[in-house]
């Protein structure tokens, strides 16, 4: 299990640099990583990354060279069950988001909270507070708006909750049909958000991961059979659907007829990708549109 790095340029590929962290008996015991986070603590840069299959948070140099765990979830005095989602507060605490687990003969769930953790990785508290019984199902994405509130990703809840800097409980921003709230899913499509992150315009974006089979195992089954609505979802502040970026569902796009976007709807310049499909080019000024084919995924040099 490893992560690579690749170079952008202005053409829309990228550069195959090198195995940045590896893992095997002599390096990490890096195993299905799902985030990444640089941070600096003590003049100092790390990458810190979640490590949900070992249950650890482990560090690495800008070089890729392994420094160490951070937070072992392996310790039975810290209910860690899956990190997924981090994130830096700015007194250098670690907010972890912990998966937890799911017991079908009970249907319950357990471990599932944001984990908070001192500069050392020493563990302080559960962070979350007061949300609504039940909502918790698979923490993942884990994000800041600009105004500091606290978004995370309840997978199998069907939901993007937020809280303040203290922990407390705020409003679900974002919803989709659960068995607890079996809404329309044709004016509510969330099936299974897991990455949550914010654009320069101040707007979230939730991938769905169209898991609706998933969604519906208790005993209710909401989407007809459709359950595989894999999409980018775009939502303002106040959790109105804003657009949908890539229906499995719908045709392939055709990237000549792509939507434009501008730069302040939080993209970078050049084309925005959904696997095979061009979703979006961002409209750019003083430099040329990147031209070129789509370039074939890289196998892994097989």
């Amino acid at each position: 299990m490893f992560f690579v790095r690749f170079r952008a340029s202005t053409q829309p590929t990228l550069k195959f640099l090198g195995v940045f962290g590896d893992a095997n008996p002599d390096d990490s015991p890096l195993y299905r990583p799902y985030n990444l986070i640089f941070h600096e603590m003590n003049g100092e840069t790390l990458l810190y990354v979640s490590s949900l299959g070992s249950n650890q948070i482990l560090k690495y140099s800008l070089n890729g060279d392994y420094q160490g765990v951070f937070i072992d979830g392996n310790d039975p005095d810290i209910p860690l069950i899956g990190p997924v989602g981090l994130l830096f507060d700015d007194n250098n605490n670690l907010l972890v988001s912990s998966f937890g687990s799911f017991d079908p003969e009970t249907q319950t769930v357990s471990g599932v909270n944001i984990l908070k953790f001192d500069s050392e990785g020493n563990y302080l508290e559960v962070f979350n507070k007061n949300e609504p019984e039940g909502s918790l199902r698979g923490l993942a994405g884990l994000v800041e708006g600009a105004d500091g509130t606290i978004y995370v990703s309840s997978v199998y809840g069907n939901k993007v909750l937020a809280y303040d800097q203290d922990g407390n409980f705020q409003e679900i921003i974002v919803e989709g049909p659960s068995t607890d709230n079996p809404i329309d899913p044709e004016l509510f499509p969330l099936q299974g958000p897991f990455e949550v992150i914010t654009g320069e315009n101040g707007n979230l974006f939730v991938s769905s991961l169209g898991i609706g089979s998933a969604l519906t195992s208790f005993d209710n089954d909401l989407f007809e059979g459709e359950s595989d609505f894999s999409a980018v979802f775009e939502y303002d502040n106040e959790g109105n659907l804003i657009g949908v970026f890539g229906d499995a569902f719908g045709d392939p796009i055709n990237p000549d007829d792509a939507p434009l976007l501008t730069a302040d709807r939080g993209f970078q310049d050049g084309h925005l990708i959904w696997g095979s499909q061009v979703l979006a080019t961002v409209d750019v000024t003083g430099e040329p549109m990147p031209t070129g084919e789509i370039p074939e995924p890289y196998d892994g040099g097989s």
